[in-house]
């Protein structure tokens, strides 16, 4: 039976999200004081003409892009997926392997999201024989809300035959709660019901298979359809 646990901390809610509010940008005005007019050469006027476009263009060419915190370092036993699909082949897969999968919710404007990251990979690395998957709200707002996510960042914690069997918002001041979940949801247990074909009852359509290679992929529709790609 999934467990709920409600925190009260530094969190970034979903429902309505507005980004941070910048201020417009300042004028100033400053005075000129009126230079007398040089006699300029038409060589020397052509050469300034012809200089002035590339100096431009080399001031405003745009700063190389740079990676987002959350794909900096991860461990090897941390993935990110974009797709129900892939969600729901990686739960597959920790269930044929009998390995507990915690699910992180983020998005890249979530500062409690930045600031837990850098323990939450280090979680990962205590943790081999868990699988950890990473979800952006930002690229996967549908996932999210069918999966009940309202604040971030929001973990999910899935066990073969069990499915769901925890589901919490923790923040950088709540390392430990994650920690006593994740070794108390990958401890040794036998099943005695057999792992289900769907692992998400909310996309019971969608099976392991779709992104792995695998035969079991199920033609998925209505609501299914919209969020497997």
């Amino acid at each position: 039976m999934a467990q709920s646990f409600r925190i009260s901390s530094m969190r970034c809610s979903v429902s309505g999200v507005h980004q941070p509010a910048f201020s417009g940008a300042q004028t100033v005005r400053t005075s000129v004081k009126k230079q007398p007019l040089l006699n300029v050469s038409p060589a020397r006027r052509l050469q300034t003409q012809r200089s002035v476009p590339a100096h431009a263009e080399a001031e405003t060419a745009p700063a190389p892009a740079t990676e987002g915190w959350w794909t900096v370092d991860l461990p090897a036993n941390f993935v990110h997926v974009e797709s129900v699909q892939e969600l729901v082949d990686e739960l597959g897969e920790g269930a044929r392997l009998d390995q507990l999968v915690v699910v992180d919710f983020f998005a890249p404007w979530c500062r409690a999201c930045k600031a837990l990251f850098p323990k939450f990979k280090k979680l990962c690395i205590e943790n081999p024989n868990v699988r950890f998957v990473g979800i952006n709200f930002e690229e996967n707002k549908g996932l999210a809300r069918s999966l009940g996510v309202k604040v971030l960042p929001f973990f999910h914690f899935y066990r073969g035959a069990e499915g769901r069997v925890g589901a919490f918002s923790a923040s950088v001041s709540k390392v430990q709660l994650l920690r006593d979940a994740i070794a108390d949801f990958s401890s040794e247990r036998c099943f005695l019901e057999e792992v289900p074909e769907a692992p998400l009852p909310e996309f019971p359509s969608i099976l392991p298979g779709g992104s792995l290679g695998g035969k079991n992929v199920a033609i998925p529709s209505g609501k299914d359809a919209e969020l497997v790609a």
